[in-house]
């Protein structure tokens, strides 16, 4: 991945983080988005940041990756990315349970607590000019879905949602070709990517600081314990 060449149409450069290795989340008191908003984006953020040295030397790169369906004023800028969910986000707790005891804390000293796994499709739409051109970009992701070795697919670490962490991996591509894009030099690929991450909220829990008093009932060995607690 290289920085986006001058004059470009690419955002600045995101803070998703791509996880290169097994490591523990860094987590922060930040929330900009929902759960399903912050796996898009951060899929977003990585994806605009793609190079491809394509065959004979030409470097591909997206020139706008946008996080929804275009607006109807803005003008097509090819190739393109489009990123966007069809399907509901299922809000799935099988592997939670309400006696879940929170032990990760953010700076403040807040607890994170989850309560449920987000779980959504994402549909990556490539909006290409020519076959060639297509098959280059789907080559391109193919590589980016799976960038590490040590698993499939690729975890993001989101610090505009709690530092969280994404978890992403391809399902299915579509090469998609119809007679009206043809005509107006439009080639289109598909890729469907699950992708999953906590629904967090923050919370400050009074936490039990025991202490015990000792205190001599006579002049022989018994004694008296006395266990109290303090709400920190």
């Amino acid at each position: 991945m290289t920085t986006p060449a001058a004059g470009t149409d690419i955002a600045p450069m995101g803070t998703a983080v791509l996880v290169l290795e097994p490591r523990k989340p860094t987590f922060t008191a930040v929330q900009e988005c929902d759960a399903r908003g912050a796996l898009v984006r951060g899929l977003a953020e990585y994806l605009e940041q793609l190079s491809w040295q394509a065959a004979g030397g030409r470097e591909l790169r997206f020139k706008r990756v946008k996080q929804e369906w275009s607006a109807v004023e803005d003008s097509a800028k090819w190739p393109s990315l489009s990123l966007y969910t069809i399907a509901p986000g299922a809000y799935d707790a099988s592997k939670f349970t309400p006696e879940q005891i929170p032990t990760d804390t953010v700076p403040d000293g807040r607890f994170v607590v989850s309560y449920a796994d987000m779980v959504v499709d994402i549909v990556a739409e490539v909006w290409c000019t020519d076959v060639k051109e297509r098959s280059q970009f789907t080559a391109m992701l193919e590589n980016a879905f799976n960038p590490v070795m040590y698993r499939y697919g690729f975890n993001l670490d989101l610090p505009f949602y709690f530092g969280q962490r994404g978890d992403y991996s391809v399902q299915e591509v579509t090469i998609e070709d119809a007679e009206d894009d043809a005509h107006r030099r439009i080639r289109k690929a598909m890729f469907s990517v699950n992708a999953i991450v906590p629904v967090t909220k923050l919370v400050a829990l009074p936490l039990s600081k025991p202490k015990f008093k000792l205190e001599a009932v006579s002049s022989d060995v018994d004694v008296l314990v006395r266990f109290i607690t303090e709400s920190l």
